[in-house]
């Protein structure tokens, strides 16, 4: 999810030919925000009692913060919507207008919107009655805010990866103990199981330094 570098050409009418006119400073290229996940494929195999087929988070007021400050409209995004599945991945999102400097923070709530869930989790899981499909949909909203330190340097995109550990999320996950509810081991509303799954959710993401480029 690249730099688009504007030059601007001034020609001052009547200027002595002898005048050395300083040119612009080069401008920033922007920020993108780039995601990957473990497992690194989705479909995949997290462990081997359990792989994940599909994943899907509705994202509300992604910030990118930087020395302008948090409510910066050059570094938001109203909306994400975060998909792995065998049809794709997400995206990059980028912020072509972002000033150079320091970025130090990202923030969003996953949150349903409009829609029926705030995220989705599907796989199937080994339980022991046999192999059999999972679904964790979440309704409630989750705040996610992300520690880091990356110089965005002028006239040069700067790319920030976040990466999501979905294994972390489903290894607290007790896949016998989730009510079947049409052929799938369902945890949704109500089910005591989601608040703990909930602050795995929140830790899954992150801004690692390994992961930059």
């Amino acid at each position: 999810m690249r730099r688009v570098v504007a030059l601007a050409l001034v020609v001052l009418a009547g200027c002595p030919a002898d005048d050395q006119s300083q040119p612009d400073a080069p401008g920033s290229a922007g920020v993108a925000v780039a995601w990957i996940s473990d497992p690194a494929v989705v479909p995949g195999r997290v462990e081997d009692g359990f792989d994940l087929t599909a994943a899907a988070f509705h994202l509300r007021n992604l910030r990118v913060v930087g020395d302008a400050g948090s409510g910066d409209p050059r570094t938001t995004a109203p909306l994400v919507e975060l998909g792995w599945s065998s049809e794709g991945r997400p995206g990059t999102i980028v912020f072509p207008d972002a000033p150079p400097g320091l970025y130090s923070r990202m923030l969003w709530t996953i949150d349903r919107g409009a829609g029926a869930y705030a995220y989705e989790l599907h796989g199937t899981a080994q339980t022991g009655t046999g192999r059999e499909p999972y679904a964790i949909l979440d309704a409630d909203p989750i705040a996610i805010d992300l520690d880091y330190q990356i110089v965005a340097e002028a006239g040069a995109q700067t790319t920030i990866v976040t990466r999501v550990d979905f294994d972390d999320v489903l290894d607290v996950v007790d896949f016998d103990a989730a009510p079947l509810i049409g052929g799938v081991r369902t945890i949704t509303a109500g089910d005591p199981q989601l608040a703990v799954i909930r602050v795995e959710v929140r830790k899954a993401f992150g801004v690692h330094p390994s992961d930059q480029p």
